[in-house]
């Protein structure tokens, strides 16, 4: 099939798969990128939530209640026609329970659920 010698004496890293893969990734990462309005408004549709631009934003939520951090809120949102979800360290509201998280942490961590769960199937 065109090698001469045995198969052995290769190397086992395929430097020619490594780059189909990365290449892939970056096309999977750009189609994200495109998509990202589509996904907050998805969020802002299945949560009570707000989403600030940077942190420490947000001091009091609108309804007047205490805000307190959580290190693992459940963030909802669709994923091919199906709900996933992820966690996400943020504010929640005590009296309303309105979650308040960043947008570029709720981003990256929804940009590698997706790609991570492409990359399983």
């Amino acid at each position: 099939y065109g090698y001469k010698g045995d198969f052995y004496d290769r190397e086992s890293y395929d430097k020619y798969g490594a780059i189909i893969t990365e290449t892939m990734l970056k096309k999977d990462r750009e189609k994200l990128i495109y998509d990202k309005e589509k996904i907050i408004a998805d969020v802002k549709i299945c949560n009570f939530i707000v989403i600030d631009e940077k942190k420490g934003k947000t001091k009091k939520c609108f309804c007047g209640g205490k805000l307190h951090y959580k290190q693992n809120i459940v963030i909802r949102f669709h994923n091919s026609r199906e709900m996933d979800s992820v966690l996400i360290a943020g504010k929640q509201c005590i009296d309303c329970e309105r979650k308040i998280v960043i947008k570029s942490i709720l981003l990256s961590e929804i940009e590698n659920k997706l790609i991570n769960e492409k990359r399983e199937k």
